[in-house]
């Protein structure tokens, strides 16, 4: 038992061992607490027996729950009515709907410029190296998108994975 399974919750809570979503390369561990009454995380703190952070998480993901939980985080898709700029107002639709607003824009894109003219870029901040190849690579793979860097930091992290940990 380590240090951080010892860790009091509160009666009618859980601790769980997580890694950092975020996609930066060091890989912090983190313990979140649950409520299992409501399946809600309520804490996330650093798990102080890692041996390298020893506990310590970034400023972003102390502040996590506050970006999970947010009213205003978007769930949904949603499409623009009326001008774009400052002001613009959008409104919810389905899944179904956006798939068949954003088909025939990707079509006519690559009838007439080619597939290559559509660059993705898929890169949120919290996917990872695992979830940064998964499947939308296949996705955009099988469309014949351009294959530019989708990111500022992967390129980075890719190496110092390599380097640090061999070619897989």
């Amino acid at each position: 038992m380590t240090t951080s399974t010892k860790l009091n919750v509160p009666n009618g809570h859980s601790l769980h061992h997580v890694v950092c979503p975020h996609d930066c390369p060091d890989s912090c561990s983190m313990l979140v607490t649950r409520d299992d009454r409501s399946g809600r995380a309520v804490k996330v703190q650093g798990d102080p027996t890692h041996p390298l952070t020893r506990g310590y998480l970034c400023n972003k993901v102390n502040h996590y729950l506050d970006y999970v939980y947010n009213d205003s985080r978007v769930l949904y898709p949603h499409k623009r009515i009326g001008p774009k700029g400052p002001g613009a107002k959008f409104e919810r639709i389905s899944w179904g709907d956006a798939l068949e607003t954003i088909t025939p824009n990707f079509k006519h894109i690559i009838k007439t410029y080619g597939s290559e003219a559509i660059q993705p870029f898929s890169y949120s901040g919290t996917m990872g190296m695992i979830g940064f190849f998964g499947m939308d690579n296949r996705f955009w793979n099988k469309m014949e998108a351009a294959r530019l860097e989708q990111s500022i930091c992967v390129h980075a992290a890719y190496w110092a994975h390599v380097h640090t940990y061999a070619m897989v």
